[in-house]
């Protein structure tokens, strides 16, 4: 199943999910504005080492086990 949603904070995503134990249903994931520390908790990830900075956010493939920088969106060079 496929799932494209946006959560406000991990705690809801968790709840939404039905709890941390379901935490390894998710295949992957893009994170804005969650320090490194609260996903690595939530994903079981002990030593995921980012912080959040504008315009950019984390990829986070659990099939591959692998976390990649990503500029989702971009601005408009005019406006």
């Amino acid at each position: 199943m496929h799932l494209l949603g946006w959560w406000r904070g991990l705690p809801r995503l968790a709840e939404d999910l039905g709890g941390s134990h379901h935490r390894d249903d998710v295949a992957c994931l893009v994170a804005l504005n969650v320090p490194g520390a609260e996903l690595g908790l939530h994903l079981g990830v002990h030593d995921l080492a980012y912080q959040p900075r504008a315009d950019r956010a984390l990829l986070v493939d659990r099939h591959d086990q692998r976390t990649r920088l990503i500029v989702p969106f971009a601005r408009d060079k005019e406006g």
